[in-house]
């Protein structure tokens, strides 16, 4: 048989044995796979004989199967299921939502990331806005020398994208060494398309979060922060 490899953790390796309760036979395991779960149970893969012996299928007797997976580009599946009857053709979005409790499950993990996302953009604005108050009254003799609002607009924006840049590569960071140490056997992918747009969407948040420190610069009165200043 091949295994997933999250067994390995349960101290199985190549060439070791196991046994199926249900028949009592005893298979091999002749290598591994990466990623075989199912509803977070890893999967053990073997061959058709072996599988009708474990249900005691006669030799003569039709195997029966309800699904069977191809890796077909759509047209060739709307050909398959218009030459084909008594089937119904679906792609893998549909087969995972008929998974008992994935839906559920995707739904309350999307949930909380969105509202991940809308506390940072809440956390970042009170972080700038505070830094702006802070300086305050710079902005103000900046202004006073001639210094204009786009200007100031501009450096701030630089400012906030630096911050959020230098903060993402090191979170990055973190999260591939909090990866490498996570045991294979836990649910867990990150793949550089979900790393580059979760960044993209983190860049635009901070951008938004700075929109109040625009906002309470372009107000800045001048001779009233010079005499603050001062």
């Amino acid at each position: 048989v091949v295994a997933d490899s999250s067994l390995k953790e349960d101290g199985l390796k190549l060439g070791d044995h196991i046994k199926d309760q249900f028949s009592g036979k005893t298979f091999k395991i002749v290598g591994f796979t990466k990623g075989q779960s199912f509803s977070h149970a890893p999967v053990i893969h073997m061959n058709f004989k072996e599988w009708g012996a474990i249900h005691k299928l006669s030799a003569n007797k039709q195997m029966l199967f309800n699904a069977i997976a191809l890796k077909a580009s759509q047209d060739k599946a709307d050909q398959i299921e218009k030459n084909i009857t008594g089937i119904n053709v679906i792609d893998k979005s549909q087969a995972l939502r008929g998974i008992p409790g994935y839906s559920e499950e995707q739904g309350s993990l999307i949930m909380m990331i969105a509202f991940l996302f809308v506390i940072a953009a809440f956390v970042l604005a009170v972080f700038f806005y505070v830094i702006t108050i802070q300086k305050i009254n710079q902005f103000g003799v900046l202004k006073a020398i001639g210094a204009k609002t786009g200007y100031l607009a501009r450096n701030i924006v630089s400012q906030v994208l630096l911050i959020t840049i230098i903060s993402l590569l090191i979170s990055i960071a973190l999260t591939y060494g909090v990866a490498f140490i996570l045991p294979t056997s836990m649910p867990f992918d990150l793949t550089p398309q979900l790393i580059l747009g979760s960044s993209g969407l983190f860049l635009v948040v901070s951008v938004i979060g700075s929109l109040l420190s625009l906002y309470r610069v372009a107000k800045i009165d001048a001779i009233e922060a010079i005499g603050r200043a001062e």
